[in-house]
């Protein structure tokens, strides 16, 4: 049996400072909903197939988050964006934010 994952496969055209502003979207969001004790920071081991490596932390919290980079407003990704990695497990862009918060809060 084989298991189809849309948008987990490598990013074509992505770039760093593509994943840099989404990632920095995603510590805004954080931010307001846990406060400014978020820290988002480079994991660049992590890079690979058109994702970067971010780790956020809150607290003793931590977790890892490759983001793919590039524009998920374009057209060709509206019915299946690349998905983003929370802590190795695959999640498309609307629900990855609500993962890593979950993380950072200890639900997860």
């Amino acid at each position: 049996m084989m298991i189809v994952n849309p948008g987990a496969g490598p990013v074509e055209g992505a770039s760093l400072d593509m994943a840099v502003a989404e990632a920095k979207m995603l510590r805004g969001w954080l931010a307001d909903e846990l406060g400014d004790a978020v820290v988002c920071g480079r994991n660049p081991d992590a890079d690979g197939g058109g994702r970067f490596g971010f780790t956020y932390r809150c607290g003793r919290r931590r977790v890892e988050v490759e983001i793919p980079g590039v524009d998920l407003d374009l057209p060709q990704y509206e019915m299946f964006p690349p998905r983003f990695y929370v802590d190795g497990s695959s999640w498309v862009p609307g629900l990855a934010g609500g993962m890593v918060l979950s993380h950072l809060r200890g639900e997860a």
